[in-house]
């Protein structure tokens, strides 16, 4: 006899998954807004992951796998990458690595005998650099585990998320540097940092809330929401959002916003090849997102004449930034040292205290490169390149199917839209700072490849499985 699955099991199975994503996000949230390797929580949201890849791997059907069986060999292939690093050599052919002289004399000084090592010069934060592809591998995963429906039930999860990152990152600035609302030991205490350590983080997260905010109020007119109170809930959402930036002091988290706000724009009107019947929906909320700009502007210049340290930080100097520019000799040097095969993943904090100059030392110090494309020039050398070209290939590809494309219906493919927004706005605040290496915001790009790269493929299996008799 064959068993068949019924429209209740169906339902059922997709709060389960649904209920299931938005646990992981909760965890994610709650303990992966910190870059540092060695932060305690990063095993828990590590943890978490392997519980969700193995959860889809033992109850879920294949075809829920096949959709994203490119983003599993990309991931397999960047694992790779740096599982190659930890491979153990012969002390002599390490010691004649490119960038490694220099740590090979220190290795003979302290050491009587020369064992075998492996390429990179840090082992330790190089497997944590390996785990650190568990959680968003399941995000991937698990946004594809979910049906259509289920695609903005996890986006109305995911603004839950930053929502609570904003209200947070107020009562940060309400209650002092010593808060018990900062969940991080090591912090930018004197501003508003939400769920993260960093406050470009937090503020990056705003900006991304704003294009998905956009999509949302899209999607409350197309649930037939009085057009005028869906607009009005999505501006004053938006507003929120923009403050938050504003309060964090962010100057990266600022220049995002300037690229959200068209983005959301272009998010709400009617695109390329859409129907006539969503054309007659959405047209009318041109003049809404005009109102929403100017009221934001004006709640803007009202916090800039405010007398906080975050937004005193935006007008005045900021030595660590200076420290970035300025160290961007330090860095082409690093690549060019350690060209062709990188120090090594994590390594980057403990290999730059041999190439700071001494006028540069501070109080304060670079733990990361604050540009990650150079980063992972100077950690993975050129197979990380060429994994970060293929990463660029596919978003272009996928910007010109979704935004250039043949027209489908609006919310699935304003979806797909917004995932190619998402992936783009944290990779330009990749240019100037290092977003991907915090748990959370590497879910979040996760699932924005997802939304942009799998609902295509899910939508054809879906209108096939219900083609079958």
């Amino acid at each position: 006899m064959q068993s068949s699955v019924t429209p209740s099991d169906s339902a059922r199975s997709s709060r389960i998954w649904l209920g299931t994503f938005a646990l992981f996000l909760a965890v994610c949230a709650l303990g992966g807004g910190a870059s540092r390797l060695d932060v305690a929580s990063q095993p828990v949201v590590q943890s978490a992951a392997i519980i969700v890849i193995g959860l889809i791997f033992a109850l879920r059907q294949r075809a829920a796998i096949r959709t994203i069986r490119p983003f599993i060999y990309f991931g397999l292939c960047c694992g790779a990458i740096i599982a190659a690093q930890l491979f153990p050599l012969p002390f002599d052919w390490w010691a004649a690595l490119p960038g490694h002289a220099l740590f090979a004399n220190g290795v003979r000084l302290a050491e009587s005998t020369s064992a075998w090592r492996p390429l990179t010069l840090t082992p330790d934060l190089t497997v944590a650099s390996l785990l650190s592809l568990l959680p968003p591998i399941a995000a991937v995963m698990a946004m594809a585990s979910l049906d259509a429906r289920g695609r903005v039930p996890g986006l109305v999860a995911l603004s839950v998320i930053i929502f609570a990152s904003a209200v947070m990152g107020l009562l940060q600035l309400a209650t002092g540097s010593d808060s018990l609302f900062r969940l991080y030991e090591i912090n930018s205490s004197d501003a508003a940092i939400g769920l993260f350590a960093n406050r470009n983080h937090h503020a990056m997260l705003m900006a991304i809330g704003i294009p998905v905010i956009a999509v949302l109020t899209c999607q409350l007119i197309e649930w037939r929401i009085d057009r005028r109170i869906a607009i009005a809930l999505g501006g004053l959402c938006i507003l929120l959002l923009f403050a938050s930036v504003l309060v964090a002091g962010s100057r990266g988290g600022v220049l995002l916003t300037g690229f959200a706000f068209p983005l959301a724009w272009a998010l709400g009107r009617t695109g390329i090849g859409q129907s006539k019947r969503s054309a007659q929906r959405v047209s009318g909320i041109r003049p809404g997102w005009y109102a929403a700009i100017a009221l934001a502007g004006v709640i803007g210049i009202v916090l800039t004449l405010t007398r906080t340290a975050s937004i005193a930080r935006l007008l005045g100097s900021d030595p660590l930034a200076e420290q970035r520019f300025t160290g961007l000799s330090d860095l082409t040097k690093m690549i060019r040292d350690f060209f062709p095969l990188g120090s090594g993943f994590g390594s980057f904090s403990s290999v730059y205290r041999a190439y700071e100059p001494l006028d540069g030392l501070s109080l304060t110090y670079l733990n990361q490169a604050h540009n990650d494309f150079l980063q992972l020039m100077i950690e993975g050398g050129i197979p990380a390149l060429v994994a970060l070209l293929v990463c660029l290939w596919w978003w272009l590809t996928r910007i010109r199917h979704h935004w250039f494309g043949s027209g489908l219906d609006a919310m699935p493919r304003r979806i797909e839209r917004l995932g190619t927004v998402i992936i783009g706005m944290l990779l330009l605040g990749s240019i100037l700072d290092y977003p991907l290496r915090t748990p959370l915001l590497a879910v979040i790009f996760a699932l924005a490849a997802a939304l942009s790269g799998t609902s295509s493929a899910k939508r054809k299996r879906e209108r096939d499985d219900a083609a079958l008799p």
